[in-house]
Parts: structure tokens; C-alpha cells; sequence
């Protein structure tokens, strides 16, 4: 991917790739960058060699042998792991409400109604445990950071008016 590169005094990257293209950019740049193009060589990877059976097979509909299906699985799921790194992992900001409900459930609780446990499940902060014969609802790692976070503002809050 990268021929050269380096790092600056000040933080920023310098890299110059195989086509001779140069380039200067921070580290989340550079982040996203090489993690793309290395989710978009694994794609490429599996895309040619999802072509290679298909040309061996004269363009039939005939499935791919286990061990190359398995091979060609792994690169996608290599890619797919790598795009989901620059998924943002940030807390959502939430409402009074929110809050006030992520803060009330007791363990092993089940928020309620269904319909606010389903929403708060799609934010992601919430998430729906079974145990033996238990149905409850528990906090995810973005739930706590979101409480955090809240919980920070309101300190702040207080501190501005006092």
C-alpha cells in the first residue's frame, strides 16, 4: 500500500505509495486511509477470486468448492471487520428521559414499555440478556459511556451555577 512513510515532529504523516503519489495528513486521516485500503484489497481479493471460479466454470451457476468458499468468506469478513473500526463508537447524547430510565434500571430490570427498550437497544445502549430463564435488559459499554458523559455535563452544570 505504502512504499514510505513517516512521522513529523508535529504529529502529522507523510507517506508516498507505490503509483509515486505523495501525501501529508494527521493520524485519523491516515487512520481511516489505510484501513480502507486494506478492506478494499481484502473486497478485491475475494471479488477476483469469485470471478476465477466463475471463469473455470465457463460462467455456470456451479458453487464454489468449501475450502475456496471459506477462503473467499474470510477475506470478506476480514474486510467487513476492518470498516467496522471507523464505525464511531462515541455515546449518543441523550435525553432527560433516556437518562433517567438508563439510570433507574435495576439488575436483571427490563425497562419498560417494550417500545423504549426496543429504542434505547437501537441507540445501542441497551441490550437484551437471557439468562437460564430470565429476560432482562443491561447497559452496553456505550450505555455506561453515555451515562458518563451525562453525568459529566451535569457536574459541569452545577459548577457554572454555584
Amino acid at each position: 500500500m505504502f512504499l514510505e512513510c513517516s512521522i513529523r515532529p508535529n504529529g502529522t504523516f507523510v507517506w508516498r505509495d507505490y503509483d509515486h503519489h505523495k501525501g501529508v495528513c494527521d493520524f485519523d486521516e491516515f487512520r481511516v486511509r489505510i484501513i480502507t485500503l486494506a478492506a478494499d484489497e481484502y473486497l478485491d481479493k475475494a471479488k477476483g477470486k469469485r470471478k476465477q471460479w466463475a471463469s473455470l466454470c465457463d460462467s455456470a451457476d456451479t458453487p464454489m468448492p468449501e475450502s475456496l468458499a471459506a477462503v473467499v468468506s474470510d477475506m470478506e469478513n476480514k474486510a467487513n471487520r476492518l470498516k467496522a473500526l471507523l464505525e464511531s463508537d462515541d455515546p449518543p447524547l441523550l435525553d432527560g428521559r433516556d437518562i433517567a430510565i438508563l439510570k433507574e434500571l435495576k439488575p436483571y430490570g427490563v425497562v419498560k414499555p417494550e417500545e423504549e427498550s426496543q429504542r434505547l437497544r437501537e441507540l445501542g445502549v441497551l441490550e437484551r440478556r437471557y439468562y437460564i430463564d430470565q429476560v432482562f435488559d443491561a447497559l452496553t459499554d456505550k450505555g455506561e459511556k453515555a451515562l458518563e458523559f451525562a453525568s459529566h455535563v451535569e457536574r459541569t452544570k452545577r459548577r457554572r451555577t454555584s
